[in-house]
């Protein structure tokens, strides 16, 4: 008997699932080149197959009698098949599991967890260390569960989290032991953790407050330091740290969930993070207890994405944006001048003057209130402008009670107006901007023959990444800015120059996804604003210390603002506004900057379009979907024709991702260097898959800005990213003008101010360079002998 089964490809890096089988052989076989084959058993473990170059099958043996799982990772975006030869094969359909949660029952895939068919049958599970993107560890203990029937651990308590649903249970969250117990453990924390919730930024927002309303835990006579004295005045841990120019931590707020250690680690593969000391002394620490400006930390903020309280923090500029806005009036410009006009007294109460029709104003009564207006003007310190990312109008939804997956630019704009910004901007624009440079760019490097890959540069973290762990990728990297930093550096020079105003009166506030973008703000290679008005012989304008943008909000942090304001702002209901001019215009193309691949496939159309035969007008059809890019898959690599000439690409999302596609690109581009060498070397499939990569997308968070680590948390969602994912997609598809060079407000830039993509004034504002940064961390690495006593102590001394 033979069964064919087919099975969507696999997200690399996760575990696929095709269903369950039972059979003595499977021979499988994949439409693409196929990096590996996994089948995973229940009874007998993992058995990891690799193939060779070009093989297109592959048989295994299955253990007879086991439940066997198998899935494909692809290299291509297709399909695979597996023929099953066995006369006992079971079904092909995921398997599930039905089970009762309070009296409720539910029906979940198997291999979900208890705390998984609690939260789909509705059933609320506390819980400080599980988070649905870290493999869970039940540390905290708060979800335990009884099982009264199909129990696992014969009648105990067990961690729902980390207990697989299976048929027949029976589990039972709320008795009076279960809830008794949580109140205690919240209690002890509680007794370690700082009572300061009103000035705390994580209010409102914090899972641990959370269980105390819930839980109703009355506070104590007294708190604890969770950063003992001792600890710190050995060199051992730190009670705060504010030496990143992105993040701050603050350890005296930690509850030891350690997600925050987990993120570093599972999902980024930086370990920056750790636990020292034991028993009632353990507590978070960067390694070697180190500063953690002093590590390799690339500023990603996954851990501060995954603490569920405020110990791990983005740099705060909720304040220091506040003030800029209301305190915006110049007192000595305001003496210095003479004011307007004032207006006639009201008619005393004692004398009534009946009420006269409103007299229609001559132009030179208009005139009047025009000067008036341009008085009030002149009185600000400073224009204020405010650019806006493009996850942004989709996450901040979010944090106002809206599902997943809301779009809404019209009320984002409407609120950013009403907090008193002069100018909102869309970022978008600088990156239809990026699009045009970095595609002049790659081009020149084609027609030039490198360096390759070349990888894009806008993300932060993954250029900190670079220049802390891969300096010897620096030439590699697009010379071109992030969209944030062009911005910055247009808005200082030509709209400062449009305004009437010196670039040191304009300030720029950026509203990012990304907790990394911080620490790009605070560059010093990205201060280009102010040498170039040094150049055009405006040193009376140029200040050195000038930064192009001057403040970045994350998304929680703009949401924060705006709650804070008064009168209320009711954001739902919100009037739609539209971005002001002359850099508001934007293509479809940059809005796909919100999602993983979205960067190569607004880099893809550009390409297509700037190579397209003249003389051939089917080829000059424009190409406006890469669906080879598109996805939330760890790693993807493809190659696109462009017009005949193939154009082999590759993304990565999330940083453990990001590192395992360089070793395998380094490993690649290794062995094809031997090969040449010796005439030998050692092949395979995954190495030919990733050999002559031309151009990489790499982004540190999981689906790219949708999932960046200032959005609004979320615990809880398991198909966030999907619904996020699918709004930029949307809106994409609902733009009149969908590639980056046909934006007519671009156009009309380098008419006036750029001259062409890629002209020198270009390469001074919009192009940076990049150098190495050995941190302490990697210094200490490099001294294998030392053991971990001498390095503390080099580290104290």
């Amino acid at each position: 008997m033979s069964q064919i089964m087919r099975c969507s490809q696999v997200l690399a890096g996760v575990a696929g699932y095709c269903g369950p089988l039972s059979a003595t052989s499977a021979l499988v076989r994949c439409a693409g080149p196929l990096l590996s084959l996994a089948t995973t058993t229940m009874k007998v473990g993992a058995v990891r197959m690799t193939h060779k170059p070009h093989a297109l099958q592959a048989r295994m043996q299955v253990p007879s009698g086991t439940t066997t799982v198998v899935s494909c990772r692809s290299s291509h975006a297709r399909k695979c098949m597996a023929w099953l030869s066995s006369s006992s094969a079971q079904s092909l359909e995921p398997q599930i599991v039905s089970l009762t949660v309070n009296g409720r029952k539910v029906t979940v895939p198997q291999g979900s967890s208890v705390l998984d068919a609690a939260r789909t049958a509705g059933v609320y599970l506390p819980s400080l260390c599980y988070h649905p993107n870290l493999k869970p560890t039940g540390t905290c203990r708060l979800c335990l569960v009884d099982i009264v029937r199909n129990n696992p651990a014969r009648g105990k308590p067990v961690v729902a989290c980390a207990t697989p649903a299976a048929n027949g249970m029976v589990v039972l969250t709320t008795t009076p032991e279960l809830s008794q117990h949580v109140h205690d453990q919240v209690y002890l924390q509680r007794r370690r953790h700082p009572d300061k919730c009103q000035t705390c930024s994580a209010n409102g927002s914090c899972e641990f407050q959370d269980l105390i309303a819930r839980y109703n835990v009355e506070k104590p006579p007294y708190v604890n330091p969770r950063v003992k004295p001792g600890l710190e005045s050995n060199g051992v841990a730190h009670a705060r740290d504010s030496s990143s120019p992105a993040l701050d931590l603050d350890f005296q707020m930690c509850v030891l969930c350690l997600r925050c250690v987990r993120a570093c680690n599972e999902l980024q593969g930086m370990n920056i993070l750790g636990v020292v000391a034991r028993g009632n002394d353990e507590v978070v620490a960067p390694v070697y207890s180190l500063d953690l400006n002093d590590t390799e930390c690339i500023s990603c903020g996954a851990c501060v994405a995954s603490c569920p309280v405020a110990a791990i923090t983005e740099k705060d500029a909720v304040i220091d944006v506040k003030q800029l806005l209301e305190n915006n009036i110049d007192i000595n410009r305001l003496k210095n001048q003479t004011p307007a006009p004032a207006s006639p007294a009201p008619a005393s109460p004692q004398s009534p003057t009946p009420i006269a029709p409103t007299p229609v104003k001559t132009a030179a009564a208009v005139a009047v209130d025009e000067k008036e207006e341009d008085f009030v003007e002149d009185l600000r310190k400073y224009v204020t402008v405010v650019q806006t990312a493009p996850a942004v109008r989709v996450t901040l939804s979010e944090a106002f009670g809206l599902p997943p997956g809301s779009t809404t630019t019209g009320q984002l704009v409407s609120a950013l107006k009403m907090i008193g910004f002069d100018y909102v901007f869309d970022t978008n624009f600088t990156a239809d901007l990026t699009i045009v440079e970095e595609a002049y760019e790659l081009l020149e490097r084609l027609k030039n023959g490198g360096p390759f890959p070349m990888f894009t540069s806008c993300c932060p973290a993954w250029v900190n990444m670079v220049e802390k762990v891969y300096p010897e990728l620096i030439p590699n990297l697009s010379t071109c800015k992030s969209p944030q930093q062009m911005f910055g550096a247009v808005a200082k020079t030509y709209f400062a120059k449009k305004i009437g105003r010196p670039p040191s009166e304009v300030k720029v506030v950026s509203v990012m996804p990304c907790v990394a973008k911080k620490d790009e703000a605070s560059r010093a290679q990205l201060r280009s604003a102010a040498s170039f008005s040094a150049k055009q012989q405006q040193p009376q304008q140029a200040d050195e210390e000038m930064l192009d943008v001057d403040y970045v909000l994350t998304t929680r942090e703009l949401a924060r603002l705006i709650k804070m304001h008064r009168p209320k702002i009711h954001y739902q209901a919100l009037p739609d506004a539209p971005f002001d001019s002359p850099l508001g215009e934007t293509t479809g193309a940059a809005l796909l900057f919100g999602a993983t691949g979205g960067v190569m496939e607004a880099a893809l159309r550009t390409a297509h379009a700037v190579t397209a035969p003249k003389h051939d007008i089917t080829a000059a059809m424009p190409r406006l979907r890469f669906e080879e890019v598109r996805g939330l898959q760890g790693i993807r690599e493809t190659t696109v024709d462009l017009h005949g000439t193939p154009l082999k690409v590759a993304v990565a999302c999330q940083g453990a991702n990001v590192r395992e596609l360089v070793e395998r690109i380094r490993a690649a581009e290794s062995n094809m260097d031997t090969n040449n060498d010796t005439g030998g070397g050692r092949g395979g499939g995954e190495m030919e898959s990733f050999r002559g990569i031309k151009f990489v997308e790499m982004m540190a968070c999981r689906g790219g800005c949708i999932g960046g680590a200032g959005n609004p948390k979320d615990a809880v969602d398991t198909k966030l990213l999907e619904k996020r994912a699918a709004a930029i997609y949307s809106g994409d598809e609902q733009k009149v003008v969908r590639r980056s060079h046909e934006n007519q407000e671009l156009k009309k830039l380098y008419e006036e101010f750029l001259g062409h993509p890629n002209s020198e004034r270009a390469h001074q504002l919009l192009h940076t360079k990049y150098e190495e940064r050995e941190s302490e961390q990697t210094k200490f690495m490099k001294e294998e002998s030392f053991t971990s006593d001498q390095v503390l102590e080099r580290h104290l001394h």
